[in-house]
């Protein structure tokens, strides 16, 4: 993980972004309303505010009446740490509501930023439920926090809330060292994070999260970038257990996405986009219903790369009305796949590794070079290819760095037979742990 100096640079360009402070304003009790409230502070604070939560004689404050709304085209909030401080909602309503004025052409878009401690227990249950704990009308910046605990739920017959269980951010969200988790999106999508126009999720966790309709962990309607993240343990009524991302560049760099469940594409589904890479990554032990049990790709993309990467132990319970799509990953275009293992998962009980999603594959199918795949119904003309259902790994554990990751056993046929085309320094795990060890670069995401 990064040191100190690290979180703090990152958190200066946060807050730059955000536009120049003209102002800074300290909540001095630990009251729900009245003079020196963060309530009072908050909604008093002009715009450029950031609002100082550090110091206070106590370790949480509850709201008994309701949700901080706040109007500010920018406002940060600071506080001592995600272990220190908790703003409870007390599920009397969403904790924090963000509904900024209109953005100013050309400037920088109206934001909400949101650092050093936890916001729990809120709840948006009414026609327009969208945020359990947080409600940004702009875009959302998390550095070092913890969301807990929300529940997005709409409550009108045949009504479109229930979207952002945790966090509903119109404009988009940039999420760094934090974690969202056990929150619900009720008659929506996005059980921890709803992201209107782009996402970036860095460094973090989103885990136990539940949406009744698609993206159980995350949603992205334009485009996004996970990195150095566990999306884990998340369900969906729909599909897209861990994550739904589209309509932009999509990248998932050095992340694991696992243990997930969703009536169709357990691990995630990645719509239609400029690109689409999965690098140095793990998808493992996600379950579908039904016809993809890993990621599904079911469109036309410009590039889609699966670069040293491992994708196992997925499945697909049933065929389904779609039929068996990919127990580990679904396409409907070319795949250049490089490095990568994808072998050990099923559809039905059955062997099946890749499969053709809703497109047709044009040019070569799966194409690229070094990798262990099982079984495919989508042509392969990757050269060196080892077939095998059993690629022969531990299971997902913790072997270093910030992703439950698997490494090869000692006679994996993954050992020294990759290659390191990408120049990696390092594998999933990130520092101390090089790409390459021995006499060549094992095939998948990580060294043994």
């Amino acid at each position: 993980m990064r040191g100190p100096l690290s979180l703090f640079v990152i958190a200066a360009a946060l807050w730059l972004s955000a536009g120049t402070v003209h102002a800074q304003a300290r909540v001095t009790n630990c009251n729900d309303a009245g003079p020196g409230s963060l309530r009072a502070v908050a909604q008093s604070a002009p715009n450029n505010t950031q609002v100082d939560l550090r110091g206070l004689p106590c370790n949480q404050i509850v709201l008994k009446t309701g949700p901080i709304r706040l109007s500010q085209y920018t406002i940060a909030f600071l506080g001592p740490g995600w272990t220190h401080l908790t703003v409870n909602g007390d599920s009397r309503g969403p904790v924090f509501v963000h509904t900024p004025p209109a953005p100013i052409p050309f400037e920088a878009l109206p934001v909400l930023v949101l650092q050093g401690f936890t916001v729990s227990w809120g709840r948006a249950l009414d026609a327009d439920a969208f945020g359990g704990c947080i409600h940004g009308g702009g875009r959302v910046q998390l550095q070092n926090m913890q969301i807990h605990h929300c529940v997005a739920r709409e409550t009108r017959s045949g009504g479109d809330g229930g979207y952002g269980g945790a966090v509903f951010a119109l404009m988009g969200a940039s999420v760094f060292y934090s974690r969202i988790h056990t929150s619900r999106a009720e008659g929506g999508d996005g059980g921890g994070l709803w992201s209107g126009s782009g996402l970036t999720l860095q460094t973090s966790n989103v885990l136990n999260n539940f949406a009744s309709g698609d993206g159980g962990g995350v949603v992205s309607v334009s485009g996004g970038r996970i990195e150095m993240s566990n999306v884990n343990g998340n369900t969906a009524g729909g599909f897209a257990g861990g994550f739904a991302m589209g309509g932009g560049l999509i990248s998932i760099i050095r992340s694991t996405i696992a243990n997930n469940h969703a009536h169709d594409s357990a691990g995630g589904q990645l719509l239609p986009g400029g690109s689409t890479r999965i690098i140095q990554s793990t998808v493992s032990g996600n379950v579908a219903d039904e016809s993809v049990g890993g990621v599904s790709m079911p469109h036309e993309n410009a590039i889609r790369e699966i670069l040293n990467s491992t994708i196992t132990q997925n499945r697909a319970l049933a065929a389904g009305t779609r039929g068996c799509r990919g127990g580990g990953f679904g396409t409907g275009s070319t795949v250049l796949l490089n490095s990568a293992i994808v072998s050990g998962n099923t559809c039905a009980g059955l062997a099946n590794d890749i499969g053709l999603e809703d497109s047709e594959v044009g040019g070569d199918g799966i194409n690229g070079q070094d990798n262990i795949i099982g079984v495919s119904t989508v042509p392969v003309s990757a050269t060196n290819t080892i077939t095998t259902n059993n690629p022969r790994l531990g299971a997902l554990a913790d072997n270093g760095g910030l992703t439950l990751t698997q490494l090869p056993l000692a006679d994996s046929q993954a050992i020294d037979a990759g290659n390191n085309v990408q120049n990696f320094a390092t594998d999933q795990r990130g520092a101390g742990f090089p790409r390459t060890k021995g006499v060549g670069t094992d095939i998948g995401a990580v060294e043994r």
